[in-house]
């Protein structure tokens, strides 16, 4: 990704020789496949990942959404329209209350910038979450998969508050940023044998969809394209809510390794062991 190219060059002007080899050769440690994935603004998340869906409902949140049949624009789904989908005789259809659409392999909803797309699944019955980006939904076997592609920054806001809640000081979100991005980038073809990047469970990261919480999406935002010089690539960053269940393992540690790298752009978190919490450093 371009951001994450430029942060690092400038965070490079700022160090000294040693330092600077340190975040290149930890930009090396993330792989090839990783660091590749940051050239890309954008991650597909399997999404209600191994819940057994069968059928859905899915809206936007403004705007008009393009609908598209196998990769062609076949309509649009009015703003107050929803558009049931599911299987019937191995095709894909999607059923609006002025259009039927069908498909062989994939329905994909596009929804405005600025705008989202509201899944809630009928069977089985979930609790209805919401995504910026676009939505695919595939063909599965019996069931429906669907894919949320969505910019890395919304997609780590997005985890951050799934796993972390909004209850936390903004620097401890800043860390969590970094992690969740720096494993996001680096497993980046993790399911790609399945035809998407990551999922939104444990066996990734969690992600219920787009943040709402305002500390949240400006942590992701003052850390854009930072990346983690010592989390270990392959060990992903389950956030507890309790910041004092972190006292002696905080993430990165009680000096953040983002530090160097972080320090140019904006204030960052220092553990105190004392209160079990993070301060400005």
């Amino acid at each position: 990704m371009e951001n994450s190219g430029a942060a690092l060059l400038n965070a490079l002007r700022g160090t000294g020789t040693f330092a600077a080899m340190r975040l290149l050769l930890a930009a090396w440690a993330l792989g090839a496949a990783g660091w590749a994935a940051a050239q890309f603004q954008e991650v597909q998340v399997a999404v209600l990942h191994g819940k057994g869906v069968t059928s859905a409902t899915l809206m936007g949140t403004r705007g008009a959404m393009a609908v598209l049949a196998d990769g062609r624009q076949v309509g649009e789904l009015a703003p107050n329209d929803g558009l049931r989908v599911a299987l019937e005789e191995g095709r894909i259809v999607g059923r609006s209350l002025s259009a039927t659409w069908t498909a062989r392999e994939r329905i994909t909803l596009r929804a405005p910038s600025g705008g989202g797309v509201r899944l809630r699944a009928v069977v089985p019955k979930l609790a209805e979450r919401v995504y910026s980006g676009s939505i695919e939904i595939r063909r599965s076997g019996t069931e429906l998969r669907f894919v949320n592609e969505v910019k890395l920054e919304e997609y780590v806001a997005g985890v951050v508050e799934s796993e972390a809640g909004a209850r936390q000081e903004p620097e401890y979100y800043k860390l969590q940023a970094v992690g969740c991005r720096t494993y996001a980038l680096a497993n980046a073809r993790k399911h790609a044998p399945e035809g998407f990047e990551l999922c939104d469970q444990v066996h990734c990261q969690v992600y219920k969809g787009r943040a709402t919480h305002g500390p949240i999406t400006e942590a992701a935002q003052a850390t854009r394209g930072l990346l983690d010089e010592q989390h270990r690539a392959d060990r992903p960053m389950h956030q507890e809510r309790d910041l004092g269940r972190h006292v002696g393992r905080q993430p990165f540690g009680c000096d953040p390794p983002y530090r160097r790298v972080a320090e140019r752009q904006a204030p960052v978190a220092r553990c105190s062991v004392k209160n079990s919490g993070f301060k400005t450093g």
